[in-house]
C-alpha cells in the first residue's frame, strides 16, 4: 500500500529481488539514502544523505512521497 505501479516497477527493476540484502540497512545503502557524516576536531557534523548509491531509486521514492504528500492525508499528516 501506498506504492503505486509505476514506483514498485522501478524499485523492482533497480533493486532486483530484495532478500539479495542481508539488512535494511545494506538496502538503505544501496539506495544512498544512508546519513552521511563528516568529523573534525571541533566535533561532527551531520548532512542528510550519502546519495552514493542509486539515483534512479532515490527519484523514484522522491516522486512517491511527494505524491503521498498531496493526496494522502496519512502522509501528510505525518510529514
Amino acid at each position: 500500500p501506498g506504492i503505486g505501479r509505476w514506483t514498485a516497477v522501478v524499485l523492482r527493476l533497480e533493486v532486483g529481488d530484495f532478500r539479495r540484502f542481508r539488512s535494511v540497512e545494506a538496502l538503505v545503502a544501496y539506495a544512498g539514502l544512508d546519513p552521511r557524516y563528516e568529523q573534525s576536531g571541533d566535533g561532527e557534523t551531520r548532512y542528510r544523505i550519502s546519495k552514493r548509491g542509486r539515483s534512479e531509486i532515490r527519484g523514484a521514492l522522491y516522486l512517491a512521497a511527494l505524491s503521498g504528500l498531496r493526496w494522502n492525508p496519512v502522509v501528510a499528516a505525518f510529514y
